[in-house]
């Protein structure tokens, strides 16, 4: 009954969602919220590109892109003619990495209100509509209903809240999730789901298997990287700076990179105050110019970089010799598959670990490391230092192939 309660409440509340999210979002900005500022800007700057598209994909942000990017330059190689079309929600999707070679249009999500979803759906005439992992909108999916524009989810995650919104997901055309155990869940509730794996460790695979130039890394990087080894610290939190950086300096033969999730002045302020080692800036690598500049600079005498800009961890890990990826302490594990991929040893938080069978695998072949405490993670580090694992990318390789399994979903719709 309970559950009952709530999917008449969802019911009767959805066709006023966006709506209200709309107004939430307007007084928000008026009293100086910069996120909400920044998804009125970025829906206001960003034109609705023009139909029609046969074949739409909605992502939230940049790292729901990586999760389909696999699928799009699939489907780009069987139908090179087709238009496609790329949405964010947020504004932080502009920073997705989208290869020139797919053509693509980007686009911003319309506001989900009736007229909004009208207005962008008669311009760009979709043919067909993929969301990524998540982010249903009510009054989309009702004019995709009603304009018979077939839609799905794929990646989709079970949460149990999905018992209280079933009801936005009744008419998809398709779900693929993960694995079998997630596709029960969906069953359960009468929808029909189809388990392919994950399409993010085809994504990962394949940048890594792309030969990098070296001459991304500006000269004065080199003169830093005088130690033993590498440390990279990725997508760390301040929930993550606890666990992981006393090592710095129980680990002298080694330099260290951090990646903050968060690159705003603030977020770097707090990173640098915490670094336990004299430290240097990426940008001012960058900003060296000539012999004398390095001289003043002295990137040898630092134990530390911090990163302050983005796009630059996933090529990062492959200098590593040991990685943590952070997030887990925050609610929100990031992509540990990155450094695995470069056959990377790799450390997370326990928490970051949750019910995952694929953080379980890994971990039992010892290639990652669900650490509780700094001790703990301090006697890993120590272990792999001795006894590298082995058959890392072998065992990443094993795990490719969902997105073949998703297009196939897709184009079958």
């Amino acid at each position: 009954p309970p559950v009952r309660v709530f999917m008449w409440i969802d019911a009767i509340l959805a066709p006023f969602a966006g709506q209200l999210f709309r107004v939430g979002v307007r007084a928000a900005a008026l009293f100086g919220h910069q996120r909400a500022q920044a998804l009125l800007r970025f829906r206001s700057a960003t034109p609705i590109p023009n139909g029609p598209f046969d074949l739409w994909i909605h992502c939230a942000s940049h790292g729901e892109w990586e999760t389909v990017q696999p699928v799009v330059l699939r489907f780009r190689t069987e139908h090179p003619s087709d238009r496609v079309l790329i949405t964010f929600f947020s504004p932080s999707g502009l920073h997705a990495r989208i290869p020139a070679s797919l053509n693509v249009s980007v686009g911003a999500l319309p506001w989900d209100t009736p007229s909004a979803v009208r207005n962008f759906l008669d311009r760009t005439q979709p043919k067909r509509l993929v969301l990524v992992q998540y982010d249903l909108w009510p009054a989309l999916l009702h004019a995709c209903r009603t304009r018979r524009i077939p839609w799905g989810v794929v990646n989709a995650r079970w949460t149990p809240s999905l018992r209280w919104t079933r009801n936005l997901w009744q008419s998809a055309s398709w779900i693929t999730v993960q694995t079998s155990e997630d596709a029960a869940h969906f069953q359960r509730l009468g929808l029909k789901a189809q388990a392919v794996g994950d399409t993010r460790f085809d994504n990962v695979v394949e940048r890594a298997s792309d030969a990098l130039p070296m001459d991304w890394l500006p000269d004065a990087f080199h003169t830093f990287n005088d130690a033993q080894g590498l440390v990279v610290l990725g997508s760390v939190w301040p929930e993550d700076a606890p666990l992981v950086l006393p090592l710095v300096a129980r680990f002298p033969e080694y330099k260290w990179i951090v990646v903050p999730h968060d690159i705003s002045d603030s977020s770097l302020q707090i990173w640098a105050s915490k670094i336990p080692a004299p430290h240097l800036r990426w940008s001012q690598l960058e900003a060296v110019d000539g012999e004398d500049s390095s001289r003043t600079l002295h990137p040898e005498n630092a134990r530390a970089l911090l990163v302050d800009r983005v796009g630059l961890l996933f090529p990062l890990y492959s200098l590593a010799s040991f990685a943590y990826v952070g997030g887990g302490r925050s609610g929100g594990q990031h992509n540990y598959w990155e450094p695995l991929a470069w056959g990377v040893p790799t450390a997370i938080a326990h928490e970051g670990q949750g019910t995952r069978p694929d953080a379980r695998e890994a971990a039992d072949a010892g290639f990652l490391y669900p650490a509780r405490k700094t001790e703990d993670l301090c006697e890993q580090w120590v272990h792999w230092q001795a006894n590298p694992p082995q058959g890392c990318t072998d065992w990443m390789q094993q795990k490719c192939g969902a997105s073949e399994a998703t297009l196939l979903a897709i184009l079958q719709s």
